[in-house]
């Protein structure tokens, strides 16, 4: 397949709200389902871009059978992780908002609807974020739903520090001006698995607007060995390289501080628990406690106890 912007092209003239940004690699199969979910939303007014990563199969033949003018096909030279793409995506969109949807993982009909009536309430805002059901691939059922809060004692630069990544890819939509002004997804390798998270922290830093949803409004995919669960030790390096970096912003022996080092022990401490190495795994929990916010902290306990249990079998 040459490389192509357009197999199937919207008006060049349209100037939709929304431009839904598909990465995808060779996912022909499943690609469908989240295509269709977006073509189902009773809000109208989006375009949609699917940026395929270098994939080799017939994703392009799958899309064309469609026949929707609101769906552009590119495909390009794989660049590794999702960053990429997604930066792709976004130069390619002409909506004023970027929604994000992974190629596994699929809306509910109202997503689009809500996020409107989010921005018509909030006008300033620069990311929208709701809650998403998480569905194990392997039996398509429901593992957990995320959360999506506002700070409250916090801002939202310190909130994402103290309580780790709570905004899940497929239910951000981002003021595209604003993503571009930050340079898009920094395509560095030490962020692969992590780079949304750093993006939102940077859309933070510059004081923009989060808003959140409380309505479960998507579904992700949940693969196993998939890079960003909590066992993967890649995973676990590139928050601690992502935190690092941002540690620095937060005033020494500040309250946001504290919390953050807390989470990232805390971090760890579930990292080095899911691997069997219960001694670390303590000791980090320990580490957290003064810090961490109250829920972390009683799993923290919790977790001391469970990890003592095994150590004394």
């Amino acid at each position: 397949m040459a490389d192509s912007n357009s197999a199937v092209t919207g008006p060049a003239s349209a100037v939709p709200l929304f431009s839904v940004v598909i990465p995808t690699y060779n996912r022909a199969a499943i690609i469908g389902k989240a295509v269709e979910s977006v073509l189902a939303q009773t809000c109208r007014d989006f375009e949609i871009v699917v940026v395929d990563n270098g994939g080799s199969d017939n994703t392009k033949q799958v899309l064309e059978q469609y026949r929707n003018p609101s769906i552009r096909y590119h495909w390009q030279r794989g660049t590794g992780g999702p960053a990429g793409p997604r930066n792709t995506g976004i130069r390619l969109a002409r909506g004023t908002y970027v929604a994000f949807l992974d190629s596994d993982d699929w809306w509910y009909p109202e997503k689009l609807a809500k996020v409107k009536q989010a921005l018509d309430a909030h006008p300033g805002a620069a990311l929208i974020h709701h809650p998403v059901d998480v569905i194990m691939r392997s039996t398509m059922k429901p593992v957990y739903t995320t959360k999506a809060k506002g700070p409250a004692v916090f801002s939202a630069y310190e909130d994402l520090l103290i309580e780790d990544n709570y905004i899940a890819t497929s239910s951000a939509v981002v003021l595209r001006s604003a993503v571009l002004d930050l340079g898009g997804f920094r395509e560095d390798d030490l962020l692969v698995a992590v780079e949304d998270f750093d993006l939102w922290l940077r859309l933070a830093r510059q004081g923009y607007a989060f808003v959140p949803i409380p309505e479960r409004l998507g579904a992700l995919s949940q693969w196993e060995g998939n890079l960003s669960s909590l066992e993967s030790p890649k995973r676990m390096a590139r928050l601690e390289y992502l935190v690092s970096q941002h540690l620095p912003h937060l005033p020494p022996y500040s309250p946001a501080r504290k919390g953050a080092e807390g989470n990232l022990s805390f971090q760890r401490a579930r990292f080095f628990h899911s691997q069997g190495k219960f001694m670390a795994a303590i000791a980090q929990y320990l580490k957290c406690l003064p810090g961490v916010v109250p829920v972390c902290k009683a799993k923290a306990l919790a977790g001391i106890l469970l990890c003592l249990a095994r150590i004394r079998r």
